[in-house]
């Protein structure tokens, strides 16, 4: 059987990564909120430095890429 999908995992991001404007970064929380149709009720956004060098490591998502939380609801989907 041929691969499915590749299964990574993004860096933690700190609070003080946070900035109020920048790549915006989806905590678990937004996914969710996005998945019930609600809007982000306070989004945060990370340098784009912070943003290249942790794509360096998770890689980049990208149209048809599953976002899925970890913590808090856990198992939330997100279709990019």
């Amino acid at each position: 059987m041929g691969k499915i999908m590749n299964v990574t995992s993004v860096k933690r991001i700190h609070q003080s990564d946070w900035q109020k404007v920048g790549i915006p970064f989806y905590r678990a929380r937004d996914i969710v909120a996005i998945s019930k149709g609600q809007k982000i009720s306070e989004p945060i956004y990370i340098s784009e430095n912070k943003y290249k060098e942790f794509s360096e490591i998770s890689g980049k998502v990208k149209i048809n890429d599953l976002l899925v939380t970890g913590v808090g609801t856990i198992g939330v989907p997100l279709l990019v």
